[in-house]
């Protein structure tokens, strides 16, 4: 029996964020979502892959392994789309999406050059002044 998966960004984005706040509902919210409404889509990824990705508790919820193997290339395409929108220059990316690729785990190097990337691509020009 072959599963069939469907997913898009949003999905990726409310599976990172509620991994990163270990909350559903913060998760939700940051993704501009109502709970039940991102409870339902991680809920069909689950059905799709066919394993759980959170533990879910009382106290909130906490990545399965599979949910950790997921959510790891889940980072590493939304990173890749990043870099392929803002270096098409069709869009200018905003300050608030840094914070969706930054992670201090040294594992994910090439999620800190996005950082890097991003950084240098928005900061505004110095003033120079000799003295």
């Amino acid at each position: 029996m072959q599963m069939s998966l469907h997913f898009d960004m949003v999905d990726m984005r409310l599976l990172v964020s509620v991994a990163e706040s270990n909350s559903v509902t913060r998760g939700a919210e940051a993704c501009h979502l109502s709970t039940p409404a991102a409870s339902a889509r991680i809920k069909n990824l689950e059905h799709g892959i066919g394993s759980k990705l959170f533990h879910r508790t009382h106290q909130g919820v906490t990545l399965t392994p599979s949910g950790q193997a997921f959510v790891l290339h889940a980072r590493q395409v939304l990173a890749q789309a990043y870099v392929a929108r803002v270096s098409s220059g069709n869009a200018k990316p905003s300050r608030d999406e840094v914070r969706a690729f930054y992670n201090d785990n040294p594992a994910l190097f090439a999620e800190r050059r996005i950082y890097r990337i991003r950084e240098l691509a928005v900061a505004e020009p110095a003033e120079l002044a000799e003295g």
